[in-house]
């Protein structure tokens, strides 16, 4: 887009420590769209993001691997070709991405601020997506004296991002097309919505410009936590029970000391369901990996001195399994565990008891 014959400058601000690949592809699109000039100031910033850092860095480990993310950090030679020259340098658009912009512009310059429940800067959208949910966006805009109003508005669709760095490149995503519009909207002198005013679409979501920057490193180190030690990690606790002086016939949990039956770090035990079979013991259960995050059904044969063996997998299927409901009929017993990703309720018979199961 051209105006009076000359090409659009137009100046993306952001926090040396929020430096992310997201920023030069708002660049690269603001130049492409606009048909602008564009560059970029690096300026100090808000306090400690260090957690935040720590945590997009171990989800880029963990889940991403090599593949570039949007929420990567980048230095100021990567970006070399949109560094701004000089500061004197006058624009026609600014978009702040700072939290606390207290630069005076040009009276004809006409600045963007994107806004994440309430809040600015990367930071709020942090907050936003650890204390909120699915954050509302908004660009405000003004130019010279006039009081900043809303130009643009939405929402991202968080359903197939992955961890926080997934998150938060789905909603810049959708902060992309909402700055080009918000230019438009302005330029058209389109009606306009004062941001004192709360939108009926998220008069509900949670004003995250209250969360400072110590809520949010809390809770990325939270995230971070549950990131490498696979939480939430189920296990599976058990003990012998003896006749007449049972859980059943006392109406109490006292009795003997709970026991923790061994996993392998990586994978989970939950849903237990015992079956005694020919006077031996077995406990049957859910065994959730968690680099697959999908359940098969396993189990364990007690000895005679009633110590449990190694857990071995009697079931598997595409979809997840859990809770291995059993039950005996006439000499025959059969499973039906929940399987609700199938869409269906299936029963197998035991074939081969406890390690061999048919679907009827």
């Amino acid at each position: 887009m051209k105006r009076s014959g000359k090409t659009v400058t137009a100046l993306i601000v952001v926090e040396a420590a929020a430096l992310a690949r997201w920023v030069p592809a708002l660049a690269s699109k603001l130049a492409e769209e606009w048909q602008a000039q564009v560059r970029i100031r690096l300026v100090g910033g808000q306090a400690d993001n260090s957690a935040l850092l720590t945590l997009l860095s171990l989800e880029r480990m963990v889940l991403f691997g090599s593949w570039p993310r949007w929420s990567d950090r980048l230095d100021r030679a990567e970006i070399a070709d949109f560094i701004e020259a000089s500061s004197d340098t006058s624009y026609d658009v600014v978009v702040d991405l700072r939290h606390d912009p207290r630069d005076k512009w040009q009276a004809d310059t006409l600045v963007l601020q994107p806004r994440f429940n309430g809040g600015t800067g990367e930071n709020a959208l942090a907050a936003a997506l650890f204390f909120g949910g699915t954050p509302y966006i908004e660009i405000i805009a003004a130019k010279g004296e006039d009081d900043p109003r809303i130009v643009a508005g939405g929402m991202a669709s968080l359903e197939a991002a992955e961890g926080t760095g997934g998150a938060m490149e789905a909603v810049w995503s959708r902060v992309i097309p909402l700055i080009i519009k918000a230019r438009t909207t302005f330029d058209t002198k389109a009606p306009l919505a004062d941001p004192a005013v709360r939108d009926v679409r998220h008069i509900s979501t949670v004003n995250t410009a209250r969360y400072g920057t110590k809520a949010v490193a809390q809770a990325a180190a939270r995230a971070a936590y549950r990131l490498c030690c696979h939480a939430p990690h189920w296990r599976i606790g058990w003990r012998q029970a003896v006749e007449g002086n049972d859980v059943w016939s006392r109406h109490d949990l006292g009795g003997e000391r709970w026991q923790v039956l061994a996993d392998p770090g990586d994978h989970f035990y939950a849903d237990p369901f015992p079956m005694v079979r020919d006077g031996r013991d077995y406990l049957f259960f859910e065994d959730l990996d968690h680099k697959t995050d999908k359940g098969v059904i396993s189990v364990v044969a007690f000895d005679d001195q009633g110590r449990p063996g190694e857990a071995r997998v009697v079931l598997e299927e595409p979809w997840h399994l859990s809770y291995p409901f059993l039950i005996e009929e006439e000499g025959e017993i059969y499973m039906i565990p929940e399987a609700s990703l199938s869409g269906e309720i299936s029963i197998y018979r035991a074939v081969d008891f406890p390690s061999g199961w048919r679907k009827e």
